[in-house]
């Protein structure tokens, strides 16, 4: 994970996931919103038959519960205005910009991977970027 300054702020920038040949399951990937305004993601995803997907999530949840026992919902249309990334026996690759800061209202944002390829043929990565400025 890189931290650095930018003018009237501060940006972080990471790798969520990077799999390879993953096994047919959903998968979540987590990043606290905390004192961040802005959130956007880069996915590659591959697989040989079937499909990987990828969706977009959040919850308002903070009341101490684990960010992985809260409640999320799917926002990845009113955020991105897709309903989700999928690469379908073949490869997709997408950067999901959240230019209104809609993210940054959350607690915590999970990706949300389905891999569905009938052989474990499933490849994806995922990286971030949060914005945080100062007020």
């Amino acid at each position: 994970m890189a931290v650095y300054p930018v003018h009237g702020g501060l940006k972080e920038s990471g790798n969520l996931a990077t799999i390879v040949n993953g096994a047919d399951d959903t998968y979540y990937y987590y990043t606290d919103m905390s004192y961040f305004e802005a959130l956007s993601f880069q996915g590659a995803m591959s697989c040989v038959a079937g499909t990987v997907t990828l969706t977009v999530e959040g919850t308002l949840q903070d009341d101490g519960t684990a960010q992985g026992s809260c409640t999320y919902a799917d926002v990845t249309n009113a955020v991105f205005g897709v309903a989700n990334v999928e690469a379908a026996a073949g490869a997709a690759v997408v950067s999901l910009f959240d230019t209104s800061d809609r993210l940054g209202k959350f607690k915590y944002v999970r990706c949300k991977v389905v891999a569905n390829t009938a052989g474990n043929t499933g490849d994806w990565a995922i990286n971030f970027l949060r914005t945080r400025f100062v007020k």
